[in-house]
């Protein structure tokens, strides 16, 4: 059996959802343990300032669409290496919806807008972008 050539730029695009998917992960590791911490003693700062913005069951939401994300994003990378259709492309689309969603939603909602949250318009509609015209016929699997 002959080996099937992958593109370059879909290696790519799983190598990026593997360091975008493992980032997502550390930070929603890194507010769950801020949120968890909120009953010590040193943390009185970061309680106050999460209270004083009444966003305690904000950020749990925000900490559960984190590793959602995560593990659409990881998911789908190694979809993208192993050229599968569900695993590829359709959890592809799914995270690229889904990021698009909860970016939109967490800013329109009073979240701050910054540098971070363009990387979340832009990376899911490229991904969208590619899985759908690019690397469609690569994703069959």
């Amino acid at each position: 059996m002959s080996e099937e050539l992958r593109p370059r730029g879909l290696t790519a695009l799983a190598i990026l959802n593997f360091v975008f998917g493992g980032l997502t992960a550390l930070n929603a590791m890194r507010l769950f343990g801020m949120m968890a911490g909120m009953g010590d003693e040193g943390s009185d700062e970061i309680k106050a300032k999460i209270e004083q913005a009444g966003r305690a069951a904000s950020t749990w939401l925000g900490i559960v669409f984190l590793f959602v994300a995560a593990v659409l994003l990881i998911v789908s990378g190694l979809g993208y290496l192993e050229h599968k259709k569900i695993k590829g492309r359709i959890v592809g689309i799914v995270y690229g919806i889904f990021a698009l969603a909860s970016t939109v939603v967490g800013a329109l909602s009073g979240g701050d807008f910054n540098i971070l949250s363009i990387i979340g318009l832009v990376y899911p509609v490229l991904t969208l972008v590619l899985v759908n015209t690019v690397f469609k016929s690569y994703l069959v699997r």
